[in-house]
């Protein structure tokens, strides 16, 4: 099973783990209704209510964007990399973690190893929230980046 199916404690495979670079997974990204769309976000999710009818229609939008299909499938099926401390060490610029405690795709312990790698970052651990903080408490994380933003030195 997958990392994230482990977090969930659940042998359901999560929707992000489908083959979506085979046949059936070319299928789904085709046709989906937005049946499979509403699953994954629900998954990704903590606060349920985020998950709107106009969301799932924009996320169904998006992955229908010319290219968008072939690009999410290629993505699903790439062998996944983790970042290692010195690839992180190389980005030094100001940057804002945003995470979700409820996290199920990332845990929130991921955050804990970014922050020590990344050399001038912030972080914000939100309680009750899962993988999307700008979907599920869009104004507060939007507030927190502007927060961020305007504390940014200025530029010379």
């Amino acid at each position: 099973g997958s990392l994230a199916a482990a977090i969930r404690g659940s042998t359901d495979p999560p929707v992000w783990d489908l083959d979506v670079g085979g046949v059936t997974g070319a299928f789904t990204l085709v046709l989906d209704d937005g049946s499979v769309i509403e699953r994954s976000v629900r998954q990704s999710v903590s606060v349920q209510s985020s998950v709107t009818p106009a969301v799932v229609d924009r996320y169904r939008d998006l992955l229908l964007f010319p290219g968008n299909r072939r690009a999410t499938g290629l993505r699903f099926n790439a062998p996944r990399t983790f970042a290692e401390p010195a690839d992180l060490a190389r980005i030094t610029v100001p940057t804002l973690l945003m995470w979700g405690r409820e996290d199920k795709l990332v845990p929130v312990e991921a955050a804990a190893v970014f922050a020590r790698g990344l050399p001038d970052s912030r972080t914000i651990i939100y309680d009750r929230v899962g993988h999307i903080p700008m979907e599920e408490i869009p104004a507060r994380s939007a507030a927190d980046l502007a927060t961020f933003i305007d504390r940014l030195p200025a530029a010379q």
